[in-house]
């Protein structure tokens, strides 16, 4: 009986606008934010990490994806943006996602463009920056994570 009417509803479902079948299930899915990062390297094995001025420890470079906006496009958005450093994305990212912070951060491998310098250029940022890997400062959470999911820790 309850598989008969669950198939009921599931073709009630499928008669319905494409339009209005997105609504509800926005309305009734949890949110989440976006965000996509650098973790920019160099030849000699050091990474550029900023200090935030909202937070103690040392992070990356990135923020929040805008609406409509690809990962890849806001990762050197933001980047430019907080430290006026262009790079160049090597490969795909890797998706790292916080249920509980509801949260979901795409981080990218990057090179600095040969020419471009890094130094604070937004409010946020206080300070830029390079670091050998076996030689981290005390790091934020999620940049902790995002370097031991590119295989840097």
């Amino acid at each position: 009986m309850m598989h008969s009417v669950q198939a009921a509803l599931f073709r009630l479902w499928g008669k319905l606008p494409t339009s209005l079948r997105r609504r509800v299930v926005r309305l009734l899915s949890p949110s989440f934010t976006a965000g996509a990062n650098c973790v920019v390297i160099d030849g000699r094995d050091s990474v550029l990490l900023v200090r935030h001025s909202y937070r103690a420890d040392w992070g990356l470079p990135g923020g929040l994806i805008q609406r409509h906006e690809e990962p890849h496009v806001a990762a050197v958005r933001e980047t430019r943006e907080e430290i006026g450093l262009d790079v160049t994305l090597l490969g795909p990212p890797e998706v790292l996602m916080d249920p509980h912070l509801q949260q979901i951060d795409f981080v990218f491998r990057a090179l600095p463009v040969s020419g471009s310098t890094a130094a604070p250029r937004s409010a946020e940022i206080i300070e830029v920056a390079w670091f050998a890997i076996d030689a981290l400062p005390a790091l934020q959470r999620d940049a902790r994570e995002s370097l031991g999911a590119l295989g840097l820790l």
